[in-house]
């Protein structure tokens, strides 16, 4: 029986050969096509089209930890390369991560009021190939326009933080890349299927002192503990600044929910989102207070250091903790607002928002009566998860007083009893403390 089953299937078998040779022969060879890795050009072969490029402008220098944009070019995909040169490279290979760029074309002078909106974007880098000192890298997820004349206004350049090379960020804060200058506009034109590309250089804006924190506020009790968290990041630059007017902020949110069972804390982590927030010096934000003894405060998207501190003081908070971080630091950007909430008793939930690698973009500025919006050199830094007003405001325990007076009377009124024995319980505490202080005295009187 078996060996008649297995020569059914031999039949089966070659019945379908010779189905597959038909079919092959009148439809051609069959072939299946692997799709090969992309092989892009050396970086030196491209810089070496230009004529006008000379080598020996770039000389090897391992004491140069800078990466600097030399030139760009867009490829037949409509993808966009940059061309970075890294002095240090034959000691100190340093890689760059990421980029801003503006497909606006901006002078610095600020001309129209209709910007509103992310201008520069921080794209990932990818990197294709080196060859010494130069290195190729493709702008990852970036497609070219098709218009006849495009603009890359190039900001910023970034590479990961090194700790041999950086100045780590003070206090509580960590820096994850460092930004490099590049104040660069390519403009790309497309004359007769060639493409003609010129550079110009612009003016930036970069940041030299900076800390990155929140502030919480109690939204009040909702079956649930609530609160606002105001993140928020106060800097200091290069030039000065009358009157800020706007600026765009770039940063990293992820949802986080700890939970805590018999001492035991498990920590959940939603997905990483990369953002923009453009902001302007009109713009004031609110918390909710919608809950139990919740009290609304309010604070400017824009403001400098001193009105920072004075309007926290003013709601009864203290800024101590991070004073010595603010000091020196002349603005404060209130960029994003997360809720924080604490659930349960016995197995308590904590849900939060992690903010992270802050980066400001773009800032719109007055000086001397003329007005300025200018790309900013800047690096991308965090603060930890710690609230910078580690104070409640004091009307909170007032609150709390208030509450308390307020059980005690429904308490009394309810059981008039426990009254007496409370009251009795309580003075006897006040006698006991008064015999402990008087006792001395009375042991040398009867002495006497």
């Amino acid at each position: 029986m078996q060996k008649t089953k297995f020569e059914f299937m031999k039949i089966l078998v070659l019945v379908a050969l010779i189905i597959a040779s038909i079919f092959l022969s009148m439809t051609g060879s069959l072939s299946v096509a692997f799709a090969e890795d992309e092989v892009y050009s050396n970086v030196l072969s491209d810089l070496q089209k230009d004529d006008s490029f000379d080598v020996g402008t770039y000389p090897a220098n391992p004491i140069d930890y800078s990466l600097q944009v030399i030139q760009i070019a867009e490829s037949e995909n409509r993808e966009l390369f940059v061309y970075v040169y890294n002095p240090s490279s034959s000691v100190k290979e340093l890689r760059a991560t990421s980029i801003n760029i503006s497909t606006n074309k901006n002078e610095g002078i600020y001309i129209s009021d209709d910007e509103e909106g992310k201008s520069y974007i921080n794209y990932k880098l990818e990197l294709l190939n080196s060859n010494g000192v130069f290195y190729k890298y493709k702008v990852i997820d970036f497609v070219v326009s098709e218009e006849s004349e495009r603009y890359y206004n190039i900001s910023n350049i970034f590479r990961a933080f090194d700790y041999m090379l950086d100045e780590p960020a003070t206090g509580d804060n960590t820096i994850s890349e460092v930004g490099n200058v590049v104040g660069k506009v390519w403009t790309a034109q497309t004359v007769d299927g060639q493409v003609q590309y010129t550079c110009t250089e612009v003016e930036t804006i970069e940041i030299t002192s900076k800390y990155v924190g929140f502030v919480r506020y109690y939204n009040g009790f909702k079956l649930y503990d609530s609160s606002c968290d105001s993140h928020y990041v106060a800097f200091s630059t290069d030039k000065p600044i009358d009157k800020l007017i706007e600026a765009e902020v770039y940063y990293t949110s992820q949802d986080v929910s700890e939970v805590t069972e018999l001492g035991i804390t498990n920590t959940f982590e939603g997905d990483l989102e990369e953002k923009y927030t453009f902001l302007n010096h009109t713009q004031s934000v609110s918390n909710s207070a919608d809950g139990l003894f919740g009290h609304r405060y309010t604070w400017n998207r824009i403001e400098s250091v001193s009105d920072f501190k004075q309007g926290l003081e003013d709601d009864g908070f203290s800024m101590e903790d991070v004073s010595s971080e603010l000091e020196g630091k002349e603005w404060v950007l209130r960029f994003f607002e997360t809720d924080y909430i604490v659930t349960g008793s016995v197995v308590v939930t904590e849900q939060y928002t992690k903010v992270e690698d802050v980066s400001i973009l773009r800032l719109k500025f007055e000086v001397d009566g003329n007005v300025y919006s200018l790309g900013v050199v800047d690096n991308k830094q965090s603060g930890d998860l710690i609230p910078d007003n580690k104070s409640e405001p004091w009307w909170n325990w007032l609150v709390i007083a208030g509450i308390c007076v307020f059980l005690l009377i429904v308490l009394f009124t309810l059981f008039p009893k426990a009254l007496k024995v409370v009251w009795n319980g309580i003075t006897g505490i006040f006698k006991g403390i008064w015999w402990v202080i008087t006792a001395p005295f009375s042991i040398f009187e009867d002495e006497e």
